[in-house]
This record gives C-alpha cells, sequence and structure tokens, in this order.
C-alpha cells in the first residue's frame, strides 16, 4: 500500500520536493566552559566579537551561529565580569536590542533550569519572524535568538521555537528570582 501511494506521488511529481529535503536532524552541542547546552541543526560556526554594553561601552562576546533552510540560528555570550552594570538593565537593553527592526509580539518571563530571564517574539518588518530568549547567568548575558527569513517566514517558526527551547544550563547554581516571583513567595506574618 505504501509504496503504491509513493508511486502515485512520484507519477504526479508530489514525491520530489518531498524527497529533495531530507529531515533535520538536531543534535545537542555542549559548551561547558561557557556553561551552556543547545541543540542546533546544522554545526555551528564560533567566532569572537562585541556586544554593545548600556552606556555605549563594549564587551567581549562569544557567537555560536547555524544558518539553515531559510532560518538563522546564533546564541551570543557576552561577558560582563569587567562591567559593573546592573543585571536588569543589561538584561533590558538586550531585549530592547532584540525587538530592533520589527514588533515585539510577545515579551515573557522565562526560566530554563532555575535561570530566570525573558523570552520574546517578534514579527521583522521584512516578514522574518523572531524568537529570542534573553538570560543572565553570573556576569555572563546569553542571547539565544531563531529567525525565520521570509519568503514563506510562517513555514519555519517551529524550527526557530525548537532550537530557542532546547537551550539548557546543566550543573549550574540557581540564579536569582525575580521580583515578581518573588513576590509569589512571599508570606505575610500574622
Amino acid at each position: 500500500m505504501r509504496r503504491a501511494v509513493l508511486a502515485m506521488l512520484v507519477c504526479l511529481g508530489l514525491g520530489a520536493p518531498a524527497m529533495a529535503q531530507a529531515p533535520t536532524v538536531w543534535r545537542d552541542y555542549a559548551y561547558p566552559e561557557m556553561g551552556f547546552l543547545i541543540q542546533f541543526p546544522v554545526a555551528p560556526s564560533v567566532s569572537t566579537g562585541t556586544w554593545p554594553a548600556p552606556g555605549g561601552r563594549t564587551v567581549p562576546a562569544t557567537v555560536y551561529a547555524a544558518r539553515e533552510r531559510g532560518a538563522t540560528y546564533k546564541v551570543t555570550v557576552a561577558d560582563f565580569s569587567a562591567s559593573s552594570e546592573d543585571r536588569a538593565a543589561i538584561m533590558s537593553a538586550a531585549a530592547a536590542a532584540a525587538g530592533q527592526g520589527g514588533e515585539i509580539k510577545l515579551n515573557l518571563e522565562a526560566h530554563v533550569d532555575l535561570q530566570f530571564g525573558r523570552q520574546l517574539s517578534i514579527a521583522a518588518k521584512d516578514g522574518g519572524y523572531g524568537d529570542v530568549a534573553v538570560f543572565m547567568l553570573g556576569r555572563r548575558l546569553f542571547v539565544v535568538e531563531g529567525r525565520a527569513l521570509p519568503p514563506n517566514a510562517d513555514e519555519r517558526t517551529d524550527r526557530i521555537v525548537r532550537f530557542v527551547e532546547t537551550l539548557s544550563f546543566p550543573n549550574q547554581p540557581p540564579g536569582p528570582l525575580p521580583a515578581s516571583v518573588q513576590a509569589q513567595f512571599t508570606v505575610e506574618a500574622p
């Protein structure tokens, strides 16, 4: 039965596109020196550069990036160890930068392995979509970006969401609780 359906699709010319694109195999890429693990659909390149810090300065950064079938995947780890900026200011600036060039459709608190951050969904002006997560562990800023590129960006949103959702911080101590979470556990004395 399967062979008959496949033969019929091939004869109709409908099987060629399906056969031409092999399924993507996502693999874990661990970076213990940076304290994170994430899945990429293809092997990422690693480069160094800088990240804009609040106040107009820059800090060193390492970028892990890949591109595959109309989507880009990137993790930027910025080192704020020599900086005195407040953690909240750093994360707010990173979230605002992620939303430039588009409209932020969703901006929520996020948590991964007892680390708290932000998750944003962005509709780009060029017709693309973005899913971004921003976390800070110690004095390291993590910006995880999946971008579905036009045309037909809506056909790739599942892959960029999957990318961002695979972020993990194994073996890291719990991060500080945001005020909104602390308020949920505040008990007033009788």
